[in-house]
């Protein structure tokens, strides 16, 4: 196994180049180097809300890091006359990622401290969350506490399901640690969208309250399906295969940034999916793993209330390279948050 490599967030300095120049509005803007096309890629809804306000507050960011995955792929050969049965095939694999909670909060930190600062280059003033914790509307927000891991602003969750589009038999399910920056409260909405819960502090503050989520897959998998014939007519052999393979590459899976405006208004901005630009580790069966990773995936199934790690047939464990995925989630959220700053700077008062 490759040596993996340690690195902070802090020693991290990632630059996001901008295509051309800054355009007028949404429809002409320009791309960056992750998001070459964003005017016509990314969905922005409703922006025009955001206008004549001079303030905005980013309470919080959810950033959500896959830390486990399973995928099963089952194949079946088809009937025919004078065949008894069908024959089936499945492969199975679970994943578990080798990767820290306290480095997705360190994460989620930066990727927060970007975008406020990618704000306030684009004209708008960035309240702090210091100045309205003692407000009223703030007191009134549903907030998570420390979460099962023991560490305030991080939680872990498990989803199983059905992976639309490939098949009856084939399943699917994913986990991830999700976390918020250092110093803020994960918001909990009493019912609905998070804008049920965060207009009462847009209005008190006086600002747009922007609430950003991004969810960051580091594996995809390679399924195959194979039917094999023997002899001929009805009297002819069938075998099918099947297999799932490993792939570990990241990909931004999902990013949408919530506005909220003091009078009630919602925006939107949609971000479309992004691959990273290589490798960002190493799978492994679960049984050849070495105790330090056995440690490390442990830790996981138990924060995903999975128990300990798995040595079973068809586990297997993604063992990042720590640099590379920090440079590559830094890369990749601070293209969003560049198209989504100057989209909402077109939208902030201009220094006469």
């Amino acid at each position: 196994m490759n040596k993996l490599r340690a690195a902070t967030v802090a020693s991290l300095f990632v630059v996001v180049a901008v295509a051309g120049g800054i355009a007028g509005d949404t429809k002409t803007m320009a791309g960056n180097d992750v998001f070459p096309t964003a005017s016509k890629d990314f969905r922005f809804l409703k922006l025009n809300g955001i206008r004549n306000h001079q303030r905005v507050i980013v309470p919080m960011v959810e950033l959500k890091v896959q830390n486990w995955a399973s995928q099963t792929v089952v194949a079946q050969s088809r009937y025919r006359p004078g065949q008894s049965g069908t024959t089936t095939a499945q492969a199975h694999a679970d994943v578990t990622v080798a990767i820290e909670a306290a480095t997705v909060q360190r994460l989620a930190t930066a990727v927060h401290q970007d975008l406020v600062r990618r704000l306030e280059e684009q004209g708008w003033s960035v309240v702090t969350l210091d100045s309205i914790r003692d407000s009223k509307a703030y007191a009134s927000l549903g907030l998570e506490g420390e979460s099962k891991l023991g560490m305030t602003g991080v939680k872990a969750t498990k989803n199983t399901g059905r992976v639309l589009g490939v098949g009856i038999g084939d399943t699917a399910g994913s986990g991830y640690f999700i976390a918020t920056a250092e110093g803020t409260d994960f918001i909990k909405p009493k019912m609905g969208l998070t804008y049920n819960a965060v207009r009462g502090i847009s209005k008190e503050a006086d600002a747009v309250v922007l609430i950003p989520s991004y969810t960051i897959n580091v594996m995809s998998f390679d399924m195959g399906k194979a039917e094999s014939r023997s002899g001929f007519g009805d009297l002819a052999r069938r075998a099918v295969t099947a297999n799932v393979g490993v792939i570990p590459v990241l990909e931004l899976d999902d990013a949408s940034f919530e506005f909220t405006t003091p009078k009630g208004m919602l925006a939107n901005i949609i971000a479309p999916r992004a691959l990273g630009s290589e490798p960002i580790g190493e799978v492994v069966l679960a049984s050849e793993s070495s105790p330090g990773l056995a440690n490390a995936i442990g830790a996981v199934g138990s924060a995903l209330g999975m128990g300990g790690s798995s040595r079973k047939s068809g586990a297997y464990v993604l063992a990042p390279d720590t640099g590379a995925l920090e440079q590559q989630i830094l890369r990749i959220t601070g293209g969003v948050n560049d198209v989504v700053a100057r989209a909402a700077g077109f939208y902030a008062p201009k220094a006469p």
